[in-house]
């Protein structure tokens, strides 16, 4: 059920495509965010054209924000996002 939904919501991505989602996890090297079902991570070097050091510099948990596609795989399921191409 819960893959079909992934699944679905997938296949109607675009690259430069720009969603809202909320921040989920924050680790070093980048940050997790909820798309509503599918989760897609923006890369430490996506976030800024700055210096980040942190990710947490940047975004704090459940922080709502616009993010655009990069690139995403159908087969893995994971989705690349950028903060600083908006």
């Amino acid at each position: 059920e819960l893959e079909e939904q992934k699944k679905q919501i997938i296949s109607g991505l675009e690259k430069g495509q720009v969603l809202e989602g909320t921040v989920k996890n924050i680790t070093s090297y980048g940050v997790f965010i909820d798309l509503g079902g599918v989760d897609g991570l923006i890369h430490i070097t996506d976030l800024s054209w700055g210096r980040v050091n942190h990710p947490e510099e940047v975004v704090e948990l459940d922080q709502k924000l616009n993010v655009v596609i990069l690139d995403f795989d159908d087969e893995k399921k994971r989705i690349a996002l950028g903060l600083k191409q908006l």
